[in-house]
């Protein structure tokens, strides 16, 4: 997790590069969870997000990913590299596989709100031994070394136990969102 990022429970983070402006992607758990996109459906430039709301569509196999705005605020970019390879987001989420960029007024009050530094690191900890153990329940099996780390876990999954862990850990509910 770099550290110079804030994160949103939905597992977004924001980049802020001037008082009004930041760049929006995804955190490696959801890189992970969702495995490579066939698609992404981005909010177009011009449009507004508001925080907590669905923004952005991760498609793969025909199966949709909803991601929530981090923040709130005007969409002044997206970025062009997903067109043509959505797999950017797998790659190298968080340079070259950002998702767009934001322009809001209120972008400091709305960054307070959100996770950075240890309290991230503590909140990723939490949520990777939540993971583990729905995981555990999803698939039926026992990690009895710790496990390896996946790089995608949609290609491991049935698609009712994926969307079962996207609900849980991509969807947090409006009151845990950070925001």
């Amino acid at each position: 997790m770099p550290a110079d990022l804030h994160y949103h429970k939905g597992h977004m983070w924001v980049h802020w590069v001037a008082p009004d402006q930041a760049f929006v992607g995804l955190d490696d758990f959801a890189r992970r969870l969702v495995g490579h996109p066939d698609k992404i459906a981005l909010p177009h430039a011009g449009s507004w997000t508001d925080q907590g709301e669905m923004a952005v569509e991760v498609i793969r196999d025909g199966r949709k990913v909803r991601l929530q705005a981090p923040v709130s605020g005007e969409v002044v970019a997206r970025n062009p590299a997903l067109n043509g390879d959505p797999d950017e987001i797998h790659r190298d989420s968080y340079g070259r596989g950002w998702l767009y960029k934001i322009r809001s007024h209120k972008l400091a009050e709305q960054l307070n709100g959100l996770l950075d530094g240890s309290l991230a690191e503590r909140w990723m900890e939490d949520t990777r031994d939540r993971f583990h153990h729905q995981l555990v329940l999803a698939s039926g099996s026992v990690i009895q070394d710790g496990g390896t780390t996946v790089e995608d876990l949609a290609e491991q999954l049935e698609p009712e136990a994926l969307q079962q862990l996207v609900d849980e850990f991509l969807s947090p509910s409006p009151r845990s969102t950070g925001a």
